[in-house]
Order: structure tokens, then C-alpha cells, then sequence
């Protein structure tokens, strides 16, 4: 496999759609405070991801819908995904499409917005007097 993988290093804004659609797969798998802005953008891009399950990569890639994900520090289990996608051609093109849906349904500044409006509705409704969940 080593011959199909390209580490890109750093890459200018504006090249980076164009190397992400470019790619058959984007791996995500940063050892600390994972964030997901990589891989929404190979989402949004098309383009099926392989990402640890954990932080906020965990909500963002559906696992066996747009992507594969696999446990932190496991480079085996990263490898055997990375695999099952290049020999899985068609599924990792479907994968790449889901990403592209949700990524555009779920993840635009409108829903961002949207979102975060209901959730203000919902706190500025609540009764002070009554105890918010989880409270501390």
C-alpha cells in the first residue's frame, strides 16, 4: 500500500479542495485534541474518511457511512481500514457521496446557526427555578 499513500505535508487553502477530491480516501488520526475540520472537508470534498473515534471526529464520521473509524494509537486496525477501502472501490465511493450529504445538510453556517438558536429558545424557555440536567 505504501506506493498509493501521499503525505501531503503543508498545503496552501487554495489547493486544498483540488487534493482532496483528488483523493480516493483521507486518513484523520491526530494524537491530540482531535478536531474534526479535516475531515469535513474531505466530506465535503466527497471523499471517504478513515479517523479515530474519538473528540469530535467521532460525531463527525458515521461509522460505515462516510467513512471508517478506528481506535486511537491502533495502527493495525488503521491500516486494515485503509485497506477495506482501497480493495472496496464502489463502497468507498458511496461513503464519500454520504459524506458529501452530510456534510452539506448538517455542517453549513445556516444549520450551525439554526442549530445554536433553537438551543438559545430552549434555555431562555426554561424556569429558573427548575433544575437544568447534569447541573454541577
Amino acid at each position: 500500500m505504501s506506493n498509493r499513500v501521499r503525505v501531503a505535508g503543508p498545503v496552501a487553502a487554495g489547493e486544498l479542495p483540488a487534493l482532496l477530491r483528488s483523493a480516493d480516501v483521507v486518513a484523520c488520526t491526530p494524537r491530540q485534541a482531535p478536531r474534526a475540520a479535516a475531515a469535513l472537508q474531505a466530506m465535503a470534498s466527497g471523499v471517504a474518511v478513515v479517523a479515530v473515534s474519538t473528540g469530535a471526529l467521532a460525531d463527525t464520521v458515521v461509522h460505515s457511512v462516510t467513512g471508517l473509524l478506528v481506535p486511537p494509537d491502533n495502527p493495525r486496525e488503521l491500516a486494515i481500514a485503509l485497506k477495506i477501502l482501497q480493495e472496496q472501490s464502489f463502497q468507498c465511493a458511496g461513503m464519500g457521496a454520504a459524506g458529501r450529504l452530510r456534510a452539506e445538510s448538517r455542517f453549513t453556517w445556516e444549520r450551525i446557526a439554526f442549530d445554536a438558536l433553537n438551543i438559545y429558545r430552549q434555555v431562555s424557555s426554561l424556569d429558573e427555578r427548575q433544575p437544568v440536567a447534569n447541573a454541577r
